[in-house]
């Protein structure tokens, strides 16, 4: 008996019945009859007693293990088409009751979506998909033409929250597709997982809404009873980088871990250790675990730790307005909607044309969405152009959102008022600056390509030593090895395994000079005192640290045996022609991250890339102390555009209210002994006295973000207002020629090329070239002020430390360093030379 809107429900068992097939036609029902014989074995044997994992665990890790590490093996795609076709003869007389199937995924949705075509049976065929555009997924609430019956192929986006009218059957895999976090292996995973009966329970009742319905759970009855009744916590199942954010806010004296351990499903440990690690490497906790200026106002900021870094850098590097886009489209789902088969060359080329050749994924989104802007933000653009019209908007609201967060907070103040837009957004063409904000924002999480000599295609690692591929939808996913070029470090905001492999999303290929100038920590040596162990025997390197599975060329290959010029090369012995030996004592070896890369380069290149690396590491930590954009001088700005081969142009300043423009001449701000320190960003460096003198604040009691002084000894500067803006280090008072990244460090015109000096692979110098001493000194200063091409404020610095000398030096009031275009050769038009002339 049948009663209006009441429903019924069946399982595989029942279905195999109807359509008169035997077990082996649903894998399935194999795996049960496996686990009953199990379940058997395990009860006569007296050594299993006890420690027995859940049913579900035991179910779970069977299905893994029997149908190729897939749940999605279990799925009967001939048992759902044969139930379709039999409800549709069924009801033959009456199409208006619908058929809802849910699937774990794209993949059995596309698959069963062409069974279902390939019938010639009078279906309409809808799926619906977070991926797909909302246009597309509110075609499934229409009524189907004529004589034609909805057949809806849906993940577990239909299980809550809609409801389609006409839905009569549902036929349940018993499946969903979700994340999970691997705490042995620190990542998240997307992959096929059973359902939970509370699940079921949702899907059932898509049926009978508004009639009489009926279900089939595709699972045999006896799995679905052994079922778990809820799915585990949300705490279980993803890192815990915000929860460990938002604790450290709260209580900034207690440790995560007991916090944590207190929760109702407490997380694993290990989890938590992960997350503090994370947070510690980002900036946000210090050592001791305790919140740093940077980490009180990211716990300030209602988006992920990494995101609310990028904003801070990007209003002190002057390129919010594309961050913001950026970090919009990173934290809602991607604006390219799914394609079908016919379409993926489509949507491949588009991203081609919109990446111009900077292989970023980023970049591309960033373009796209000004690009839809531009033109009205039409519908029409975004379908040609296969993206989903609604997460554009999504994303120009968050976009807004974002901005106004920055913009109005007080890390804006000390801006002039008025101008706080265009200031936060001074550089926004500027795409090597967008790119390093990128990067020192999601450090570490970055991946290196490794070349190999005998592939088209290098192989991806992951910072921590995971092999990884790059999805396929990025644009980087398909270059070969060469068209890396010099950028061979990915920077990504998420991976994730999918199926068995560790794939990363959004990636964006950046340089070896801003890899260099953003990594957590790195140690420069003289290339001499390197291990001779590190010889490298095998052509095709493997990325990670210096535990003997993996090594370079050792010193003697590179400078020889005996001496800089005694050693040949096989290749010479032949008849080549000799390239002379370099001094050893003339180059250092910079290790990054304890020796995960080394790098290779000439002493004061090692001083010129130490030196960027302090005082961006420093005004940032003053930006942070004082609450001030501002506090990132615009002088360190220039120099690292220059350095990084993307100079420093500003835009125009906004047209005042009288109609007259005005010139955007000089930075207006206020001076940092001015700044109020916020209540929730305060700090004390580790040397009080020294570091209030330099920095203009007064004491403060917290703990923040520390500069550590080598030399206890060593002279205090005392800056006075008038240099204060000074900040150029001793290490650019003599003449630097800084090659732009594209061509840093290749074809050398004499010398040996700097590509023979690889360590690792692959391996760069940070800066091409630095000339000597000699030579800036005779560099007349009036000369080099008439070929000026940029000039950039007088500075004065900290104190620096040298780490090929290891030792600090204080750096005297400052040189003046401009652009320098009459010394660069005509042949060498990538170089820029910056000519220093001391006061």
């Amino acid at each position: 008996m049948r009663c209006n809107g009441f429903f019924f429900y069946y399982f595989l068992d029942d279905a195999l019945q109807w359509l008169k097939l035997p077990a082996s036609a649903a894998p399935a029902m194999l795996l049960q009859q496996q686990q009953d014989a199990q379940r058997r074995s395990n009860a006569a044997s007296p050594a299993s007693a006890g420690g027995e994992q859940s049913d579900y665990e035991k179910l779970k890790k069977t299905a893994l293990t029997e149908f190729d590490k897939e749940l999605e093996a279990v799925v009967p795609y001939d048992v759902i088409v044969k139930l379709v076709e039999m409800f549709d003869e069924q009801q033959r007389n009456d199409t208006r009751g619908g058929i809802l199937v849910f699937l774990p995924g794209w993949g059995p949705i596309d698959r069963v979506g062409n069974m279902l075509r390939r019938l010639n049976k009078k279906l309409s065929v809808f799926m619906l998909h977070s991926s797909i555009s909302a246009a597309e997924q509110a075609r499934v609430f229409y009524p189907p033409p004529k004589g034609f019956r909805k057949v809806v192929l849906a993940t577990n986006v239909a299980e809550t929250s809609i409801t389609i009218d006409d839905i009569v059957f549902v036929i349940d895999s018993g499946l969903s597709k979700g994340t999970a976090y691997d705490v042995a292996g620190n990542t998240s995973s997307l992959a096929s997982q059973l359902i939970a009966k509370a699940n079921g329970t949702q899907r059932r009742g898509r049926a009978g809404r508004c009639r009489e319905g009926l279900c089939v759970h595709l699972l045999p009855k006896a799995t679905y009873d052994r079922l778990p009744d809820f799915l585990p916590p949300e705490i279980l199942r993803t890192s815990l980088d915000e929860i460990c954010l938002q604790i450290k806010a709260i209580k900034p004296n207690e440790k995560c871990v007991d916090v944590l351990s207190q929760a109702l499903d407490a997380p694993p440990r290990e989890a938590i250790e992960h997350a503090v690690k994370f947070l510690k490497d980002v900036g946000a906790l210090d050592p001791r675990e305790v919140p740093t200026n940077l980490g009180r106002a990211l716990a300030t900021l209602p988006v992920h730790p990494t995101l609310g870094k990028m904003l801070l850098l990007a209003s002190c590097f002057g390129v919010l307005e594309p961050i913001a886009i950026i970090a919009a489209s990173l934290s809602s789902k991607s604006p390219f909607v799914k394609p079908f088969p016919h379409q993926i060359d489509e949507l491949q080329a588009i991203r081609r044309e919109y990446d111009r050749d900077d292989l970023s994924d980023h970049l591309v989104v960033l373009r796209v969405f000004q690009e839809w802007e531009r033109q009205g933000c039409q519908v029409d653009f975004a379908m040609r152009h296969l993206c989903d019209n609604s997460s554009l908007r999504s994303i120009q609201r968050t976009t807004g959102q974002l901005s106004r967060l920055v913009l109005q907070s007080g890390f804006m103040k000390k801006v002039t008022k008025g101008e706080q837009q265009w200031y936060a957004s001074r550089h926004k063409t500027n795409t090597g600056l967008v790119r390093l904000v990128l990067l020192w924002s999601l450090m570490p999480r970055v991946a290196t390509m490794e070349r190999h000599v005998t592939r088209m295609k290098g192989e991806v690692f992951c910072w921590d030593n995971k092999p990884c591929q790059v999805h396929a939808s990025s644009v980087v996913s398909r270059k070969k090895q060469d068209e890396f070029k010099q950028r061979e470090f990915l920077v990504y905001y998420e991976r994730m395994r999918i199926e068995s492999q560790l794939q990363i999303f959004d990636a964006t290929c950046v340089s070896r000079i801003a890899f260099l100038l953003c990594a957590n920590h790195v140690e420069v040596q003289a290339a001499s005192s390197l291990n001779a162990t590190h010889a490298l025997e095998d052509a095709e390197c493997k990325f990670g640290p210096f535990d003997g599975t993996w090594s370079f060329p050792s010193v003697e290959e590179v400078f020889g045996a005996s001496s800089p010029s005694s050693s040949t090369t096989p290749a010479e012995e032949e008849g080549e022609t000799k390239r002379p030996k370099k001094n050893i004592a003339d180059y250092s070896a910079a290790l990054v991250d304890n020796g995960i890369k080394c790098f290779l380069m000439s002493r004061p290149e090692a001083t010129t890339l130490n030196a960027l690396r302090e005082c961006m590491d420093f005004y940032f930590s003053v930006s942070m102390k004082h609450v001030d954009a501002a506090g990132f001088p615009q002088e360190l700005v220039n120099a690292i555009g220059t350095a990084i081969g993307f100079p420093v142009r500003l835009e125009p300043k906004p047209v005042a209210a009288t109609g007259l423009e005005r010139q955007p001449t000089e930075i207006e701000r206020t001076p940092m002994s001015a700044a109020k320190t916020a209540t929730w960003m305060t700090s004390t460096y580790s040397d009080d006295d020294a570091e209030d003198k330099l920095l203009g604040g007064e004491d403060d009691e917290d703990d923040g973000p520390s500069l550590e002084l080598v030399d206890e000894q060593a002279e205090v500067l005392d800056v006075s207002d008038e240099n204060r803006r000074h900040m150029l280090y001793d290490a650019f008072g003599d003449l630097a020629i800084i090659r732009r990244a594209m061509r840093m460090m290749e074809d050398a015109k004499e010398g040996l090329s700097m590509d023979s000096l690889l360590l690792s692979t692959p391996a760069v110098a940070a800066v091409a070239a630095v000339s000597s001493q000699e030579t800036a000194a005779a560099a007349a200063p009036k000369s080099a002020a008439a070929n000026t091409a940029t000039l950039l404020e007088e500075a004065s610095t900290p104190q620096v430390v040298d780490s090929t000398t290891q030792s600090t030096t204080t750096s005297e009031p400052v040189p003046q360093v401009v652009n320098n275009a009459d010394d660069v050769d005509d042949d060498e038009d990538d170089v820029v030379v910056l000519q220093v002339a001391h006061e």
